[in-house]
């Protein structure tokens, strides 16, 4: 206790002096990361890009002034799935135009830029909002690129304009553990033998958008559910057998009704706090 209360007395104390009146988190460098802490679910190991932590920090947080500011919520879901009739209603409701594609390996740069757009547009209203730079995006999306095939990213475009997209990683967290996070000398190797053979079972839906015109539309729930569903064959030939969805905030509402569609099961809620100073 002691050590922690020294932690939070010296980060409070260098926030105070930097004229900072606020204090929200735990976030990585911006809310686009990895957020908040664990306060449910702690039977099962984090995701891919989640974060972890003991029972015991949430008090800790708690004694020291801090407090809710908003919940974010992690799903699970079969990969293999009969659509229910609702998600097949919505579907119908698409324009024939609507065609989905898999990211394209010669306009890599390109496409990764669109997705940036629609990421940024999707989210704008949401809590918290930081958009992604072009740099940040570019960079982000590379390093996924190292490890899924180009076929985890999908986009929907209507007439050729694109109007929505998702992406889907690989839960490599249980290889990296049983080589207690040493990829040198030869760690690598086993990451590369898992994801050439032995694919891993567990995969993350990591960033998912659907431009804001088509918010609060009839149209809006379909696309959404389009992406998802355009995910299920790539994922499934790959051998992934759950995905999960993560991270939602417990307002998006929009999105928790379509998880609920698709027979989403929430495993986990991290809580970002705050306190003024």
């Amino acid at each position: 206790d002691e050590l922690i209360s020294s932690l939070f007395t010296a980060a409070e104390t260098w926030l105070n002096q930097s004229s900072v009146k606020k204090i929200l988190g735990p976030l990585s460098f911006n809310i686009n990361q990895e957020v908040g802490l664990l306060i449910e679910g702690f039977q099962t190991p984090p995701n891919i890009m989640m974060p972890n932590g003991k029972k015991h920090y949430q008090y800790a947080f708690e004694r020291h002034g801090y407090y809710k500011s908003m919940d974010i919520y992690s799903y699970d879901m079969a990969a293999r799935f009969k659509p229910p009739p609702l998600m097949t209603k919505l579907l119908k409701l698409l324009p024939n135009e609507l065609k989905t594609r898999a990211l394209d390996k010669n306009k890599i740069a390109d496409d990764l830029e669109t997705l940036r757009l629609i990421f940024n547009d999707a989210w704008s209203g949401n809590w918290g909002f930081t958009p992604f730079t072009k740099k940040e995006f570019l960079h982000l999306g590379r390093e996924m690129l190292k490890i899924i095939p180009n076929s985890f990213i999908q986009i929907a475009e209507i007439n050729g304009e694109p109007v929505a997209f998702i992406a889907l990683i690989p839960n490599i967290n249980p290889i990296i553990h049983s080589m207690n996070g040493k990829i040198l000398p030869f760690g690598w190797v086993k990451l590369l033998y898992h994801l050439k053979w032995k694919y891993p079972k567990q995969a993350r839906i990591p960033l998912m958008g659907v431009k804001k015109k088509y918010h609060n539309t009839k149209l809006g729930p379909g696309l959404a559910l389009k992406v998802v569903d355009s995910l299920r064959s790539p994922g499934i030939s790959k051998g992934v057998e759950t995905v999960e969805m993560s991270w939602i905030l417990e307002n998006n509402s929009a999105m928790r009704n379509i998880i609920k569609i698709l027979g989403g099961v929430k495993t986990k809620t991290y809580r970002i706090f705050e306190k003024k100073i």
